[in-house]
């Protein structure tokens, strides 16, 4: 389980997450810690896919829920960056659908994050695939650019 970050502690005194824990990323800064959010704001249950509905047809407006959860999620993209220097680090969650630019502006606080060096060798891509095609895109990616041959 080595580089589960979903299992890093946030925020201690947040909400009590399956491992045990409190205020696991996994509870703050994914789609269904935003369900969560914003059910109990609007003391209704949502799924995700009814929750970017209702957002993007402007029935609910759970702005700060959403910032919160964005900009948690800019926390666990930028740590994966500086602790990995990966080339790639692809984002999946059907919440970055709910309002336009939302990924942009993801993007926007990750730069504020990250440090230059390692984020200047990375690129960061909305995947709109399950977790096993973007793992293996990933590790295709990774092979074809390690392999490929240089030209000068």
């Amino acid at each position: 389980m080595a580089g589960e970050i979903g299992h890093v502690t946030i925020d201690p005194c947040d909400e009590l997450c399956g491992c045990g824990n409190h205020g696991c990323m996994e509870t703050v800064a994914t789609d269904v810690a935003l369900c969560r959010a914003v059910s109990r704001c609007y003391g209704t249950s949502l799924d995700v896919d009814e929750l970017v509905r209702l957002v993007r047809s402007g029935e609910i407006h759970p702005d700060e829920e959403i910032r919160a959860t964005i900009e948690y999620l800019s926390i666990a993209i930028s740590m994966v960056i500086n602790i990995f220097n990966p080339s790639s680090v692809f984002v999946r969650g059907k919440m970055l659908g709910a309002q336009e630019n939302l990924f942009q502006q993801l993007l926007h606080l990750v730069r504020q994050r990250t440090l230059a060096a390692p984020l200047a060798d990375c690129r960061v891509h909305h995947a709109s695939v399950t977790k096993l095609q973007g793992a293996v895109a990933g590790i295709v990616m990774h092979l074809a650019n390690a392999l490929a041959p240089t030209f000068s």
